[in-house]
């Protein structure tokens, strides 16, 4: 039979897309081993005919299997049949690293198989390179096929698509691995490695390969990767109980004379000695009873090891993906938690942490992997003793878990405890760890242990802790790029250099760093500080943007956008940031978006906002994350009348059902990931909707938020999380806005003010009161304003009476109802001011226009006022009043 005519008659298990690059190298012979594995590899006899994921019976083996060398040797012309291998083939495995990147065959191969919807039936086999789900770098593993969808005609669309079903052979460093052990040692002896180690290695991986391998067979056969691997050690064991039997049975005719002729003598022996020998035969019984059970106990044990480790593997590689469901993940935790995997329970810990009931079932998790001796779980511990999450505060009980996690090499508990003990005051010992955890790597660690040598007069340590911060700074810690930005661009501690100044401000802005942003624009707009750095600067950046340099292309974008030492031109800015955005670079994809989204394109579709801010979020850059989100909270709000535009927004989610939940999903990946704006939104939205739920859960949960983004420094947040815990718990309410207040939040220095005022949670402080509500009034706050005027009338000093009066006027004419109202009172009286009972008519007119804002006393005193202003007034007077009145046009809050 010809080898096309075989492909017409045949249905294929699977189909082995790959290229033929990957198959050349002894002992790296991919495709072939995989082949072969997969139509040699005997399916458990329990599985077969069960029914699988989509109700199928389960075969008997996985055979055949397509792969073009294997089945088309000869064939001259390889598009037709491989055409009809792809239509006759039930699954595919495409086996991804550069080199299959670079194939255009293996691109059309997951194209055309994916025409027909078969998407979800692919699995990525990742061999060598970087798996970046992004589609960017000279390194990544994935075809392009591979990452996006596919029309029914098989054309590649733009949008993203997830892959969901991957298995990664390469070595515990990311390297590429081995399909024969003899090669891969041969290898590891090559290169230097000890006969022990190398050993260990090369069992570790050939262990790893055949985990990973039976989950490639679960795919193919479609049926549950546990249950699967339940089946197959299960026969394993069978086969090799039958392999004992045999050698049993195998001892022949010898063996059994020698037993009978025994038996002859036990005959002959005394009562006794029959009873001892029916005891000791009992006892063999049992002992081989014993056995089996240990056997049996021995096989349920790597059972449910080998489900831990694939529900702990499938949360990970769910949650590495830009879109993920939390559910999913922390029900995959869960699942290996309770299986004993030490890793999943510290992880579900985490995750537990702030819910409702939460922070006591992370202790317990955080308990049980603690007693496996796991690090991560001992540094958990001294974590919640020293917040007092689930347990009570206890500094001892802390430094004792934080130090046996530390003292197992941990970076991040050496951080910890290096943080604790600076606390306490040891700081010689502290500074012990922070070097310790610094020299490993931690960036926290090396943050810190910058930022206290550069405190220091002595130069060694300022050199030492430069070079501290900068490492920080390269392993992406933004506070560090912040810093080590900021200090180079103001000279201190090191030479001025602006160039790697807004490298590193740019880099830390771009995680949401909002002190980074306003040095930015320091830079960029304090001209008497670096009058010529930053021509200088701009020169540079755009000869390199002509060379195709991404991060470069981006500085000249926003340059043009925004005027810098250039004439302001937005179609020279759009081309840049598109050139950069192409690159793949996150920055320019974010900026590019704002531009779509203030109309300043040339051209742009009404989703092109969305789109670019999308690619950015998908990267990992938080402002990108946020704003996402928040395009899928308030779906698209201009007025779409172009059909194709409607259309673009449709399949972008904008007005949809279900944009909310993708937007609190997005939301809380940014908050996750440290994004202060994204947490401070995402506790809102949580109060928001507690008030309409009354759900102790959301509760708890807005309540973590706020106080995770409080910690790092949010005002916003500190204010936010004050208000929530005023009503139960006013010391540590105030504590809270307080902190805000000092920062310089508007609204916490008005809620501060008025708690000294009331002597609400506080001891009454008039001085203090003054002093907080002045600094929001100053900031046009109206309801600050009015209560400082309240305040200042209120006192019987006739200077603070007319200050009183001024703030009053200010909230008036900014068009504050309840300060127009009063102002109308005062008028009358005279109380600061001249009484002037005409102005008095027309404020107390304006202010009844809006009668839902004044208060009920406002409003049940509102006639009897205007009549008394009325009734001092002539008709002309009041006339003129009137229409004053009509022609009010409130102000803008001065500042």
């Amino acid at each position: 039979m010809k080898p096309s005519d075989k492909i017409n008659a045949t249905t294929y298990r699977c189909f082995i897309s790959y290229r033929h690059a990957d198959n050349h190298d002894a002992g790296r012979r991919w495709a072939t081993w995989l082949h072969q594995r997969l139509e040699k590899y005997p399916v458990p006899p329990s599985l077969v005919g069960t029914a699988n994921l989509r109700g199928q019976p389960v075969p008997r083996s996985i055979f055949p299997v397509f792969r073009d060398e294997e089945e088309l040797p000869a064939d001259a012309d390889l598009s037709t049949p491989i055409l009809r291998a792809l239509d006759h083939s039930l699954g595919m495995i495409v086996i991804c690293s550069p080199r299959a990147r670079a194939s255009r065959f293996v691109d059309d191969e997951v194209r055309l198989f994916k025409r027909a919807s078969r998407g979800e039936r692919i699995l990525g086999m990742i061999i060598a390179g970087t798996p970046d789900t992004a589609g960017l770098g000279d390194d990544n593993s994935f075809p392009r096929a591979y990452l996006h969808q596919t029309t029914q005609a098989g054309e590649v669309l733009a949008e993203p698509e997830i892959p969901l079903n991957l298995v990664d052979l390469r070595t515990h460093d990311g390297q590429e691995g081995w399909t024969d052990a003899n090669h891969h040692r041969e290898a590891l002896e090559a290169a230097g490695t000890e006969d022990v180690e190398a050993s260990v290695e090369v069992d570790g991986f050939t262990s790893h390969l055949e985990e990973q391998f039976l989950m490639l067979v679960a795919h193919v056969l479609e049926v549950p990767a546990a249950k699967l691997a339940e089946h197959h050690h299960r026969h394993q064991a069978e086969l090799r109980r039958a392999r004992r039997r045999s050698l049993l049975l195998w001892g022949g005719g010898a063996t059994l004379l020698a037993l009978a002729a025994w038996q002859g003598i036990r005959i002959s022996m005394e009562q006794g000695d029959a009873a001892d020998v029916a005891a000791k035969a009992a006892e063999a019984q049992s002992q081989a009873t014993l056995e089996r059970k240990t056997q049996r106990d021995a096989e349920e044990v790597r059972t449910r090891r080998v489900q831990a480790e694939t529900d702990y593997a499938q949360a990970v590689a769910q949650q590495s993906l830009p879109s993920y469901s939390l559910a999913f993940v922390e029900a995959k935790f869960r699942s290996a938690a309770e299986l004993g995997h030490a890793a999943a329970q510290v992880a579900l810990g985490q995750r537990l942490l702030g819910q409702t009931g939460g922070d006591a079932e992370a202790i317990r998790w955080f308990t049980e992997a603690a007693k496996q001796a796991y690090p991560p779980a001992m540094e958990a511990m001294g974590v919640a003793y020293r917040d007092g999450r689930g347990v009570e505060k206890d500094q001892g009980q802390a430094e004792r878990w934080l130090r046996q996690a530390a003292e197992t090499n941990l970076g991040s508990a050496q951080f910890e405890l290096g943080r604790l003990l600076s606390q306490g005051g040891n700081a010689t010992e502290a500074r012990r760890w922070l070097e310790t955890a610094a020299q490993g790597g931690h960036p926290g660690a090396q943050f810190e242990l910058g930022r206290i040598l550069l405190g220091s007069a002595s130069g060694p340590e300022t050199t030492a802790g430069q070079r501290w911060l900068k490492a920080a700074a390269e392993q992406g810690l933004a506070p560090a790029q912040r810093e080590l930005g900021r200090a180079l661009a103001r000279g201190q501690g090191m030479d001025a250099d602006i160039l790697q100044a807004l490298r590193w401000l740019l880099a830390a802005e771009g995680k949401g760093d909002q002190e980074a942003a306003k040095e930015l624009a320091r830079i960029f707009k304090d001209e008497a500080t670096i009058p010529k750095s930053r021509a200088e600067a701009l020169q540079w950046h755009l000869a390199r943007a002509t060379t195709g340099n991404a991060i470069s292309q981006n500085l000249v974008g926003l340059a043009y956008r925004d005027g810098l030492d250039v004439p302001v031109d937005l179609n020279k800015a759009s081309d840049f940031l598109e050139k950069s955005a192409a690159a793949g670079f996150a920055d320019a994809q974010y900026n590019l978006g704002e531009l779509f989204a203030k109309g300043l394109s040339r051209q742009h579709r009404p989703t092109d906002a969305f789109k670019f801010k999308e690619m950015a979020a998908r990267q990992g850059h938080l402002q990108s994350m946020h704003d996402v989100a928040e395009l899928y909270f308030k779906g698209f709000n201009a007025p779409i009348t172009d059909p194709q535009a409607a259309e673009w927004a449709r399949q972008a989610g904008f007005g949809m059902a279900g944009g909310e939940p993708a937007g609190m999903e997005w939301l809380t990946k940014a908050a996750e990931a440290g994004h202060a704006r994204s947490g401070l939104e995402l506790g809102q939205r949580l109060l928001v909707k507690f008030e309409k739920s009354k759900d102790a859960t959301v509760s708890a949960q807005a309540q973590h938020w706020l106080t995770k983004t409080a910690e790092q420094g949010n005002a916003e947040a500190q204010r936010a999380l004050g208000l929530f815990l005023y009503p139960t718990d006013k010391p540590a309410a105030l504590g809270w806005i307080r902190k805000a207040a000092e920062q310089g939040e508007t609204l916490g220095q008005f809620t501060l003010g008025i708690a000294l005022r009331d002597g609400n949670g506080l001891k009454p402080n008039r001085i203090e009161a003054i002093h907080w509500l002045g600094l929001a009034a100053e900031k046009g706050q109206a309801e600050a304003e009015v209560a400082l005027a309240t305040l200042l009338l209120d006192s019987t000093t006739a200077s603070e009476q007319t200050k009183g009066a001024t703030w009053l006027r200010k909230a008036a004419e900014q068009g504050f109802a309840p300060a127009q109202n009063q102002l109308g009172e005062i008028l009358l009286t005279g109380t600061g001011v001249k009484p002037d009972p005409k102005e008095a008519y027309q404020w107390l007119l304006i202010a009844a226009a809006n009668p839902a804002e004044l208060s009920r006393e406002q409003r049940n005193s509102q006639s009897s006022r205007l009549s008394a202003a009325a009734g001092r007034l002539t008709p002309p007077q009041r006339l003129e009043a009137q229409q004053a009145a009509t022609l009010f046009t409130p102000l803008a809050p001065s500042r």
